[in-house]
């Protein structure tokens, strides 16, 4: 079902509601937590005068933060894998480059990088989809996301 323009939220809010959903996108593309920085920002500077637009800016910053520590996670853990994998390989006598150990180490780092990419695409997909539904004057509600800001 496609969702018509809310004509009761005006133009600006509706605006700034996706701004503060692309601007966790383009933020960090550009800059580091830009992410979580600038969807801060608008929430910061809307949160009195702006509902519409303090909505999308809090799902957004409340994704971005989940989004944010799933990764960190991720990239600690297969860091660590690797790490622990690659010194056990070079540790154990009489091994190469070629062990299964080895091989293990450099496939989990493999997986680490193929599980942030396709994290990073889903995130920005439903960052799209909240972006093109505060354009149409309708609320978005992020999957699987704890409300770190109220």
């Amino acid at each position: 079902m496609v969702q018509t323009i809310d004509p009761v939220i005006g133009s600006d809010e509706r605006n700034l509601g996706m701004s503060a959903q692309l601007s966790a996108i383009f933020g960090g593309m550009f800059v580091p937590f830009g992410n979580l920085v600038l969807p801060l920002v608008i929430y910061l500077t809307s949160r009195d005068k702006r509902p519409f637009a303090t909505q999308h800016a809090k799902a957004t910053l409340n994704f971005q933060i989940a989004i944010t520590i799933v990764t960190f996670s991720i990239l600690a853990t297969g860091i660590s894998l690797f790490a622990v994998m690659f010194a056990t390989a070079l540790a154990t006598p009489g091994s190469s480059m070629k062990s299964p150990i080895c091989s293990f180490a450099f496939g989990s780092y493999a997986v680490t990088i193929l599980t942030g990419f396709v994290i990073g695409v889903w995130a920005t997909v439903y960052t799209i989809r909240g972006a093109i539904a505060a354009h149409r004057g309708s609320p978005y509600r992020y999957p699987l996301t704890f409300d770190f800001v109220k």
